[in-house]
């Protein structure tokens, strides 16, 4: 698209699901030396948005109608994604449009998911 977004489709009739990414070129790989884990944090940060904390009624009516959704974090891009019932598309796309547009700002989230994500690696051994 002209705002340099590239949308895929690959639309199959038979199916009667339906998955949805949103792919963000930025990875661990992008961190900065001293902030090991900056790419996997904003990945939480956006799960930390208006559904993470109060399941308003976008989110409610989404998971009620047996949709799921994830993200992941790798060396070379973040993704969010959303499985559901094909006919359940419109509140799909409006679902994944809310979680990455409505990323909380506040120092007390961002602190919280730091200790997650320092929580994580250590696990890991990094």
């Amino acid at each position: 698209m002209s705002n340099g977004l590239r949308v895929v489709l690959d639309r199959r009739a038979t199916s009667l699901s339906l998955g949805l990414s949103c792919v963000v070129r930025v990875g661990s790989r992008d961190d900065y030396r001293k902030k090991n884990g900056l790419a996997h944090c904003v990945e939480h940060m956006l799960f930390r948005s208006k559904f993470g904390k109060n399941a308003d009624s976008l989110f409610a009516s989404f998971r009620d109608s047996g949709g799921a959704f994830d993200g992941i974090t790798s060396i070379d891009q973040t993704t969010y994604y959303l499985r559901c019932l094909s006919e359940d598309a419109p509140l799909a796309i409006q679902t994944l449009s809310r979680i990455v547009t409505d990323l909380p700002l506040d120092k007390e989230s961002l602190k919280a998911e730091q200790a997650i994500i320092a929580q994580e690696m250590s696990l890991i051994g990094e």
